[in-house]
């Protein structure tokens, strides 16, 4: 197995605080993930340990995992159970939202991966980054509907 990394991050003009409050409802992704892209999400218990499962319009399920939460660093942690996509394995990420001034911050998030040779590593890069830059637009969205302007990411490190 080949281990890879992808790293991306947003710079959006809303408080920190705010973005924390989206990013770390984990039960709530239905509010903020971009319309049309899953049918529907369950919920399996609550807090550290707590699963989402992700149906999607195209009929595959991801099942995430929340490994950690920790509110004074904005820091979250997850892991995917199951099948997954694009020949992908062993997947863990980890999300932060850091202030950059008193009405601005940064969302960076790092996901860590397997694929089982260099030929599955383009798919799964694309797959991963492409999730990620989706994850993006959708808290742009929300959180601009709901009070804050616009995030200028995703931006790639």
């Amino acid at each position: 197995m080949i281990r890879l990394t992808s790293h991306l991050f947003a710079n959006l003009s809303v408080p920190a605080n705010e973005v924390w409050e989206v990013v770390a409802d984990f039960g709530s992704m239905r509010q903020w993930w971009p319309a049309g892209l899953l049918s529907r999400i369950e919920i399996e218990g609550a807090g550290i340990g707590m699963v989402r499962a992700l149906h999607t319009t195209i009929g595959t399920v991801v099942r995430e995992r929340l490994e950690a939460l920790d509110p004074d660093e904005h820091r979250i942690e997850l892991s995917i159970h199951g099948d997954l996509p694009v020949g992908i394995a062993n997947y863990t990420a980890t999300g932060f939202v850091t202030a950059t001034g008193p009405d601005t911050c940064r969302l960076d998030w790092t996901g860590r991966y397997e694929v089982p040779n260099r030929s599955a590593e383009r798919a799964a890069r694309e797959f991963v980054e492409g999730t990620y830059s989706t994850m993006f637009r959708g808290i742009r969205e929300f959180v601009t509907k709901h009070g804050g302007p616009a995030c200028t990411g995703p931006r790639e490190r």
